[in-house]
Order: C-alpha cells, then structure tokens, then sequence
C-alpha cells in the first residue's frame, strides 16, 4: 500500500489520474503480492524439508514485493506510456505539438 502512494506521487502531474485507476492499481498489487507470496510459500513447503523451508521462508516477501511494485507501477504509469507526456520548454510552450 505504501508503494500504491509512492507511485501516485511520483507520477507525472500533467496526465490525469482517476480514482478508479489508483483503485484497480492498488487491489493488483495488493492481489499480486499476495498470490505471490503464498504461491511461493506453498511450493517450498511441499518441496523442501521442514528445517530448509523455514530459512527460505524467509526470503518470500521480496518477491512478493517485486511483483506488487512492477504490476503497480505499469498501472498508474499506463496513462502516459498510452498517451505520452507533454514535453515544454523553459516558457512552458509544447516543444512538439
């Protein structure tokens, strides 16, 4: 969730954002994250013996973290990968039309 902020912020201010997009951007990477993270704790469990699953365990979140972060990240900067971003010069007036 603190990603979801981070990349509202610091998304470019001149493309328009709705609450919509924030909202689906944040239930993918809430979603992804979890998926992910329990997806990978399932497997080591099944897979490793109880001693090696408990230190791999360990390194889930990470991950788990990436995901959510890319997946995020592609959401809220979708807009302007779609449409692009204005680009101006020092007096403010469009560079290309």
């Amino acid at each position: 969730s603190q990603n979801a902020l981070i990349n509202y912020y610091n998304r470019n201010a001149s493309s328009e954002m709705t609450n919509a997009t924030f909202a689906k951007s944040y239930a993918a990477a809430v979603g992804s994250a979890l998926a992910v993270a329990f997806g990978l704790a399932t497997l080591i469990q099944r897979r490793y013996s109880p001693a090696q699953a408990k230190n791999l365990l360990k390194w889930v979140a990470f991950p788990s973290a990436v995901v959510a972060s890319s997946l995020n990240c592609y959401i809220v900067r979708s807009p302007e990968i779609d449409s692009g971003v204005p680009l101006v010069n020092s007096n403010g007036d469009d560079v290309l039309p």
